[in-house]
């Protein structure tokens, strides 16, 4: 036994009209009510489909052009020892100083790495004189960067990037590390 969905009255099963007041039995309108939500789900998905691609291509291309349009005239110039120095007499001071500004640097490639999803390169330069400290300047690159998979231990660079942090001081005695990010190769 069934129940009419409008007038409340006992219906047998295989009734698809009351037989008091003649409304639809209450499965028919389940199935058309089934079939109009799939066709939202359908309508939906197709939509959130588009939106996400759009998205992306928006994102990627604001990417590239961001990477095309790098003025490098706009970084400064870094001197590792001068870094260092302002960081041994002021950390405070330091990081104030140097934290979030674009810098460029030279040097020879100590190695190259990937720390989980990140690759980066060492620079490593002596400090003043004394050769048995180092200044290590990690420098790393956006995404799986397709710049330094053609780099090599030994090779020049001069890399561009925004300074973040001392992140090793002293290690072992002998390393302190600064990390550098949002990387760059100027190939032009």
């Amino acid at each position: 036994m069934k129940y009419c969905s409008k007038c409340g009255k006992k219906m047998e099963k295989e009734q698809k009209f009351c037989p008091n007041c003649g409304a639809e039995s209450s499965e028919k309108n389940k199935d058309q009510k089934k079939k109009k939500s799939v066709g939202k789900i359908v309508l939906l998905s197709i939509v959130a489909f588009f939106s996400t691609c759009f998205l992306i291509l928006i994102i990627t291309s604001a990417i590239a052009s961001d990477d095309a349009n790098t003025d490098f005239s706009q970084y400064q110039e870094l001197n590792p020892q001068d870094l260092h120095r302002d960081f041994i007499n002021n950390e405070i001071s330091a990081e104030e100083k140097y934290r979030g500004n674009q810098y460029r640097f030279t040097g020879t490639i100590y190695s190259i790495e990937q720390f989980l999803t990140d690759n980066y390169i060492e620079i490593r330069y002596p400090y003043d004189d004394d050769n048995s400290k180092v200044i290590e300047l990690d420098a790393y690159f956006k995404y799986n960067s397709e710049e330094i998979k053609s780099l090599n231990k030994d090779d020049t660079v001069t890399v561009y990037c925004k300074f973040k942090q001392m992140a090793i001081e002293n290690y072992k005695n002998k390393i302190t590390t600064y990390t550098f990010e949002n990387c760059k190769l100027n190939n032009q």
